[in-house]
Formats: C-alpha cells, sequence, structure tokens
C-alpha cells in the first residue's frame, strides 16, 4: 500500500466498531480512564516544534470521543513518545505528559499505544499507522485491549461478538496451559537427588581391593620404603611396645590425589 492510499484511507477511517455501538460521545471504552484535559504543565518550555503543537492539537479533538478514535489516539501517543515531544512541553516523561495534559493513568496510555501497534495497518518502514487492520475492524476497543494479553492462536479463536468476560476466560486458560508443571519440575529434583545418593565412589570401591592385594600378595619390605620404614620401625619394636605400654600397630591407607590416579 503507498502512502497516498494509506493516508486516503486513515483520512477515511472511523475507529471501527465501537462507532456503531456509542451512542454517547462520552463514553468510555473498558480498559481507558480519562478526566477533563488541564493546561499543559509548563508552557514555558525553551522550544516547542510545529510537529509537538499539531500532535496535542489533534489529541484536544480524538479525546473528546475515546471510543471511536481510539485507535487515532494510540498513534498520536505512539509518536509523542517515539520521538519525545512531550519533553518539548515541559513534561519528564512520557506518562507524566499523559497524565497531566490529558488525565490518563500510565495503564490506560499504553492501552491505547499498545492497540495501536498490535491492531492497526503498518507503512513501509514498519511503523504503525491510524488505520485499524480490515480482520479486526468488528471489534471494540474494549475487546481489542483485553486480547492484547493473547497470543495469536488465541486471538484466531476470538469472535466479535464475544464478551470482555469470555476473551478473559481464554485469556485464563491460555495462562494455564503455559504455565511450568511444577509436579515435572519436582519430579526431576527428585530423580537427581537419588542418582547423586546411588552414585559409587571411585575410591570406595577400589581402595579396599587393593588392600586385600597388598595383604595377600605383597610384604612389608616390597612395599614400604627405607624413609617409611625408619619412621615406623622405631616403634614396632619389643623394647618400645614395653617401654610406653602400647601395642603399636601398622596401617597402611592409600590415598588417591584425583581420578586420574587410578
Amino acid at each position: 500500500m503507498d502512502k497516498k492510499e494509506l493516508q486516503k484511507k486513515e483520512n477515511e477511517f472511523v475507529g471501527g466498531a465501537d462507532t456503531a455501538t456509542a451512542t454517547n460521545n462520552n463514553e468510555v471504552p473498558e480498559g481507558f480512564t480519562a478526566m477533563n484535559p488541564p493546561a499543559v504543565k509548563d508552557p514555558a518550555a525553551d522550544i516547542v516544534s510545529a510537529e509537538a503543537t499539531d500532535r496535542v492539537k489533534i489529541l484536544d479533538g480524538l479525546v473528546k470521543d475515546l471510543t471511536k478514535n481510539f485507535v487515532k489516539i494510540g498513534f498520536e501517543l505512539y509518536e509523542i513518545q517515539r520521538k519525545k515531544l512531550y519533553k518539548e512541553l515541559g513534561f519528564k516523561t512520557f506518562e507524566d505528559f499523559a497524565k497531566g495534559q490529558f488525565g490518563f493513568s500510565r495503564s490506560s496510555a499504553y492501552n491505547f499505544i499498545n492497540v495501536c501497534t498490535k491492531y492497526s495497518v503498518h507503512d513501509d518502514d514498519g511503523f504503525p499507522t491510524k488505520l485499524l487492520k480490515k480482520e479486526y475492524a468488528k471489534f471494540s476497543s474494549s475487546q481489542l485491549i483485553q486480547m492484547l494479553r493473547l497470543n495469536d492462536e488465541a486471538i484466531a479463536q476470538i469472535d466479535p461478538s464475544a464478551t470482555i468476560k469470555e476473551i478473559k476466560q481464554i485469556g485464563k486458560a491460555q495462562a494455564e496451559a503455559t504455565a511450568p508443571d511444577d509436579s515435572e519440575e519436582e519430579e526431576a529434583a527428585e530423580d537427581e537427588k537419588k542418582e547423586k545418593k546411588e552414585k559409587k565412589n571411585v575410591r570406595d570401591t577400589n581402595i579396599p581391593v587393593m588392600r586385600l592385594l597388598m595383604a595377600s600378595g605383597l610384604t612389608w619390605d616390597s612395599t614400604v620404603s627405607d624413609k617409611v620404614k625408619k619412621m615406623c620401625e622405631h616403634y614396632l619394636t619389643d623394647e618400645r611396645r614395653e617401654l610406653d605400654g602400647k601395642q603399636y600397630m601398622l596401617e597402611i591407607n592409600i590415598v588417591y590425589p584425583d581420578e586420574s590416579a587410578m
């Protein structure tokens, strides 16, 4: 869709299914809150661009009918946030601008923006526009807000006749279906714990075997070095045993510094 055709469709767009159902221009769709627009917080900003001024003027007109203009409002807020035009108007943050200029809560402001970015036609550069996609034209703004929480598969199951309650139920079912199974995690942790407990230590199994081999096949002279003999034999003589009153015995412990020494 070229830019001229897109601009033409945007100018013709009247806001989707809410236009036909709204009998009062002041009706506020579910998920939005607003109050009478106060004056700009800081009108004495150093530099205010023509774009910032124009977008605020456009919004001043659009907020008179939130239900009809929810996509267009979302587009204007999106541009102000993306380009940080709120700073030119004397606000430190976008949230301060939305609240101070139009009385929108943070959640309401982002509902406008998210509906626009998700359900509007995007231009060639990938940016959202004021034009709602054809497949969502029959949905109300309140429905589209609830559908923001759903994945594409769940959205495809929703009919424009669905109530807000029904959409919320679909969202709840989706959350439960995608939630991790705690029982499976507990079972895996228990298996891992059991495996660690049952795992045999290589040293514990091999050392007794080697002790047995030494006891049955090796001799003191072939096993112990001269240095060790000198240290041990001093305590193994009958004279030393009698002098100390103790029956000294020799015990050999085999210690492996690491697995590779096995």
